[in-house]
């Protein structure tokens, strides 16, 4: 496998961290070894989960890693929440202003003379909202996206305009982006709580691994998660999650949908940059509706809860709170399935309930 060969070289290999470099060579190569080809973008067997989107007009602004720069000074003016995560300790750093952020960015794969590298701190930035100075000048929004009646999209206000007596506020798509250094690693996780994202790739070269929501997958990835055990590793997603596909992203600037569900892993190989919106999809529901029960499950025998599986748990009916106005505002837009849409309804006074019940 190319990558392995690529991680192995500069800048990736004295630039990177060194935990971090042999993570990504055990991963690489676990991959290099597998017997069966995988579904793979762009170049492999076709892929059965992940959906890219293919446009037929390109008449509109490409997004560029500045966008989303202005778009994190913004969000730290405006005080807005940025989460911020150390890749080296593989947990939050969201104490660190975004100077930090950026002069991580600077020095990934860099090795000043005067910089031991085991010094340098990879800080990547994971929750930049869309701001009128960044992405809001950027119509990114793909048509059969936009135009799709079985869709609804997550929005946020924004004040866009050059100063403060021209500035309107719109409503506009809540696009929250992505800044990772040389060498950074995501571990295998799920995306808020059924919805899918869309995905646009828009700097960097970045390799994505992703399985389905199945019960199979889906089974041992929240057990390993709720175990209280060291994290569930992207080798042991490897070996033990079915139905792989890999996305290898670059110079070109892809748009593609994670399913709802979608436990999915990240390896950085040169300063990389995305941005993602939240969908609520029709076909959606069913993985939602799996994945709360599961979780209420859990909730409901108290004797096998520790701390961290309890707040875990309420992490995730508290996102579900602000889920099910976009699963209601879906609900009322598509009318072509009157038994799927009264599922919906059903299944959102549960939840409500359930939320009620946990004091959420």
């Amino acid at each position: 496998m190319k990558e392995y060969e690529r991680w192995n070289e500069p800048p990736i290999n004295f630039g990177t961290h060194p935990t971090l470099h042999e993570e990504g060579s055990r991963i690489l190569r676990k991959l290099a070894a597998l017997s069966l080809p995988v579904p793979s973008w762009s170049n492999g067997p076709e892929l059965k989960h992940i959906r890219i989107i293919h446009e037929d007009t390109d008449d509109h602004l490409k997004p560029d890693i500045s966008h989303v720069i202005k778009d994190l000074f913004q969000a730290a003016k405006d005080g807005d929440h940025i989460s911020t995560t150390n890749f080296v300790k593989n947990g939050p750093a969201d104490h660190n202003p975004v100077e930090i952020v950026i002069k991580s960015l600077m020095l990934s794969g860099d090795r000043p003379d005067h910089i031991d590298i085991e010094e340098v701190t990879h800080i990547g930035a994971l929750t930049i909202p869309l701001s009128g100075s960044g992405l809001g000048d950027v119509n990114l929004l793909p048509k059969q996206v936009e135009n799709d009646t079985e869709v609804v999209y997550e929005q946020r206000n924004v004040t866009v305009g050059k100063n403060k007596k021209k500035s309107i506020t719109k409503l506009l798509p809540s696009w929250a982006s992505c800044l990772s250094p040389i060498g950074a690693i995501t571990g295998p996780h799920t995306d808020y709580c059924g919805c899918s994202q869309l995905i646009q790739h828009i700097q960097g070269r970045k390799l994505w691994l992703c399985w389905p929501p199945t019960p199979h997958n889906l089974d041992i990835y929240l057990r390993k998660h709720h175990s209280g055990c060291d994290p569930f590793s992207t080798e042991e997603a490897i070996d033990q999650l079915q139905g792989m596909e890999l996305l290898l992203l670059d110079r070109k600037q892809v748009c593609f949908i994670l399913p709802g569900g979608t436990i999915h892993a990240v390896l950085t190989l040169t300063r990389g940059c995305h941005t993602g919106l939240k969908l609520c999809r029709m076909e959606d529901f069913e993985v939602a509706n799996r994945m709360c029960k599961i979780q209420s499950n859990i909730m409901n025998h108290p004797e096998r809860l520790d701390k961290n599986i309890f707040e875990s748990c309420q992490k995730f009916f508290g996102e579900l709170k602000g889920e099910l106005e976009m699963w209601d505002e879906l609900r009322k837009k598509s009318l072509n399935n009157g038994r799927v849409n009264e599922e919906i309804y059903q299944w959102i006074l549960g939840s409500e309930e359930l939320i009620k019940r946990y004091k959420l």
